[in-house]
């Protein structure tokens, strides 16, 4: 697969009252409940930086999956780029089915305007890559995300700190070894950055970008990563991490933490 782009885009995802903290990253983040809830702020802010890459999220991973109609007017509101498309955690035939229905309930226009972010699930190998090739085939899939919660469970645990880094590296080189990726590979949510200095070094050009809070999360929590990456078990965020104000200290920490992640993606 063929990508000349240097380095892999970041997406940070902030608290509400630190949104500015996401114009660090190359891309922006939205999360589609916090557009339904009409928080005037959160949609404003997408709105006045139409001008990056915005890719809009249902919000499944943080326990609220938002109706298709619901969903394309948050696309509206905010103005997004890219839109990723329903799946279901660790079940291959109904991300399928979810993924399908979505797009074929879709208007041409709304088909030509966005892009679509696909989500291939499943509880062991076989059925990830019945569900990659199935999801890749489609003409609108315009990149593969693969979560963070998938890889641990389909390649199995490592110690807590790495869990997510190295199953998925060990996913993806699995993936790669058998010519099985034909799209740019989004990313989808991260523990440790220190998961991307290894594409780098192994050349994956393909993988596109990657999100996530650990960088703010961390700096909340006043843990500063190391030039490698975060040294400790990342602590959990909730809903209260969405409507927490930091201190002058924390935001400089997590400006720390968000430029070593940037190293490590090859963008500094």
């Amino acid at each position: 697969m063929k990508n000349n782009k240097k380095g892999i885009d970041t997406y940070f995802i902030p608290h509400i009252n630190h949104l500015g903290l996401s114009l660090k990253g190359k891309r922006l983040f939205a999360l589609a409940h916090f557009v339904l809830q009409k928080n005037k702020k959160y949609i404003d802010f997408f709105k006045n930086n139409n001008d990056m890459f915005i890719t809009l999220d249902s919000g499944v991973a943080e326990g609220s999956r938002v109706p298709v109609n619901e969903f394309m007017q948050c696309a509206k509101d905010i103005k997004a780029t890219e839109i990723i498309c329903p799946d279901e955690l660790y079940d291959c035939n109904e991300t399928i089915k979810l993924t399908h229905e979505f797009i074929d309930g879709l208007s041409i226009k709304d088909k030509k305007k966005y892009k679509f972010m696909m989500v291939p699930q499943g509880n062991n190998i076989e059925n990830f890559v019945k569900c990659l090739k199935a999801l890749q085939k489609m003409p609108e899939c315009s990149c593969i995300g693969i979560s963070k919660f998938d890889a641990p469970k389909i390649m199995g645990k490592t110690k807590d700190i790495h869990k997510v880094c190295e199953s998925r590296q060990r996913l993806i080189d699995y993936l790669v070894s058998r010519n099985l990726l034909t799209k740019p590979v989004h990313c989808l949510g991260y523990d440790n950055p220190k998961e991307f200095s290894y594409y780098i070094m192994r050349g994956y050009k393909f993988i596109r970008s990657c999100d996530s809070a650990s960088a703010i999360l961390c700096g909340m929590k006043n843990i500063k990563f190391a030039k490698n990456g975060l040294e400790v078990v990342k602590p959990a965020g909730g809903d209260i991490y969405h409507v927490t104000t930091m201190s002058d200290k924390q935001v400089d920490l997590s400006l720390y933490n968000i430029n070593i992640t940037k190293k490590l993606c090859g963008n500094a």
